[in-house]
């Protein structure tokens, strides 16, 4: 609406890039700012609420998402996926295969090599061919199933990508004039979950013996984001995660220093497209599965067993992300057999699940230890994030009864939840272009959707998380009571923060041990004072 369709398609792309590259800029300042929280997260945290988002990512979107593309074509993925068992965790991890040569090059070798074979029967999306303005096909659909086609696509990636360069550095300099206040609402979230994730990934390479500075790893951070923004960049930046299987190959500074020239010589030439399509997505998933699978490992085996069903519950809200994505067409409309489940899962996902991931876990991690008054404080936090979208951020309407987004696809969900807003039961009154929206006398705060013949209301669900998570405090400040002065439930609580005793059996070491782990799984237990 600001344009008032006075821009062409590409003016509009152009306008939204630098939006972001601003954005971008403007997360990086926060994970600067995260500063002053990081080690308080650190320290105060349970390590099974601390693992649990990144144990999340890495098992949905590492692990489990490449996984279903190994399914759907076994003839291209099912040796990769040996390879990476392999190479990967035969001989505690360091591989069965002597290394001369890199064993994730030789599994996308062999995917490439039986890719271009044509063995592949699906078609996939995100893969489009080129057309001019008039509508004539100038290149295939990129097909992956059609060798001819992908070789079309590759002669047209090459003749019309390598070699050039569009680079646009201080882009985000013009796009601040497009950066609202919604806009930084938005951002925030965005930067929160990824130093949270720094600050994780910190934690993991300590696990393996490897300590860095998490207030140093955090200004790297932001100032790389930011730097990163000024030269174009709409992706921020954040630790390494999967440290583990860096360590093993005896990967230092170099690979990060190899890694940068690689990427800088790739992109700066144009070569990144043409790559695209010449390699098989396939094994590139295969090697992703690996690194998801390590870190699913190290946490579990840095956490306490009796706070694996707490972590599981972590990773359960990293699902759910991918549920609710998976719920929607290409027009944005949901689309969903079991309507029901779709609303729990709108509730879980917003953000990627990241702060519900840590936040939920904790309190559940505390509650295995009876640390009541600990949990009572993780549940007041819970309640101040969903009252502003920060958790369970699925919200449609302003306080002031203005909808948030746009109806697509014939309905008023979307992707796009999580925005940082005072989460109220407040009934629509405009539309997102500030028409009025004609109100019901069916609405009422019991919604029936299009299933029962209803009209479907916009509506927000932060602020009903927000009064449940100030019960559960009630509910576990009682307890906290009840076992200082009533005698009535053991007074008994675990105080080791949950630390679990590394890895066992075959795959035990000595040289990474920490400090916490020594002990060897013996749990220290203390009794809590009706301070703590």
């Amino acid at each position: 609406p600001k344009y008032g369709g006075t821009k062409s398609p590409d003016e509009y792309a152009d306008v939204a890039f630098k939006a972001a590259c601003a954005a971008n800029f403007i997360g990086g300042c926060f994970e600067v700012a995260g500063i002053l929280i990081a080690k308080l997260i650190r320290d105060h945290f349970p390590r099974a609420a601390l693992f649990a988002p990144i144990c999340g990512v890495g098992f949905v979107w590492l692990g489990f998402s490449p996984l279903i593309d190994v399914m759907r074509e076994p003839l291209v993925g099912f040796l990769p996926l040996a390879l990476c068992f392999t190479s990967f965790f035969s001989a505690k991890g360091a591989g069965v295969y002597p290394r001369v040569v890199p064993m994730s090059f030789v599994i996308l070798l062999i995917g490439t090599t039986l890719w271009w074979c044509g063995v592949a029967r699906w078609d996939t999306e995100g893969r489009y061919g080129k057309y001019t303005p008039d509508g004539t096909k100038v290149a295939a659909n990129g097909d992956l199933n059609d060798v001819s086609l992908m070789k079309e696509m590759v002669e047209y990636m090459t003749d019309n990508h390598a070699g050039r360069n569009e680079w646009s550095p201080f882009s985000c300099l013009d796009g601040f004039d497009e950066v609202t206040s919604r806009a930084v609402a938005i951002q925030f979230p965005i930067a929160l979950a990824s130093f949270l994730e720094t600050v994780e990934n910190v934690e993991a390479a300590h696990l393996e013996g490897d300590s860095f500075n998490v207030n140093e790893a955090m200004l790297a951070d932001g100032l790389g984001t930011m730097f990163g923004a000024m030269m174009g960049a709409v992706m921020p930046t954040t630790v390494y995660i999967g440290h583990k299987r860096h360590k093993t190959v005896n990967a230092r500074y170099a690979y990060s220093l190899v890694n940068g020239i690689l990427y800088f010589i790739l992109m700066m030439s144009g070569l990144t497209a043409v790559l695209f399509y010449i390699i098989d997505p396939v094994s590139i998933g295969v090697i992703l599965i690996a690194v998801g699978l390590m870190i699913v490992q190290q946490s579990l085996e840095n956490s306490a067993s009796r706070h694996y069903p707490a972590l599981l519950i972590g990773i359960m809200f990293v699902v759910a992300d991918m549920l609710y994505f998976d719920h929607f067409n290409q027009a944005v409309a949901l689309t969903t057999r079991q309507l029901q489940r779709s609303r729990g899962v709108a509730n879980m996902a917003p953000g990627g699940g990241i702060l519900c991931s840590i936040m939920v876990a904790a309190i559940l991690c505390d509650l295995i230890d009876a640390r009541f008054v600990r949990a009572s404080i993780w549940c007041v936090i819970s309640c101040l994030f969903s009252l502003f979208g920060l958790m369970h951020g699925n919200n449609y309407v302003f306080s002031d009864g203005s909808m948030m987004f746009a109806e697509t696809g014939g309905d008023i969900f979307t992707t796009d939840l999580g925005e940082v807003m005072l989460s109220t039961e407040t009934w629509p009154k405009e539309n997102k272009f500030g028409a009025p929206v004609k109100q019901s006398d069916d609405w009422k705060y019991r919604i029936n959707g299009p299933e029962s013949g209803t009209e479907m209301r916009a509506f927000n669900e932060g602020w009903r998380f927000a009064v449940a998570y100030a019960v559960l405090a009630v509910f576990c400040l009682i307890h906290a009571a009840a076992q200082k002065f009533g005698k009535v439930m053991c007074s008994e609580v675990i105080m080791d923060n949950g630390v679990g005793s590394g890895p066992t059996g075959a795959w035990a070491h000595t040289t990474t041990a920490t400090a916490e782990s020594t002990n060897e799984g013996k749990e220290t237990k203390e009794i809590e004072s009706a301070t703590v």
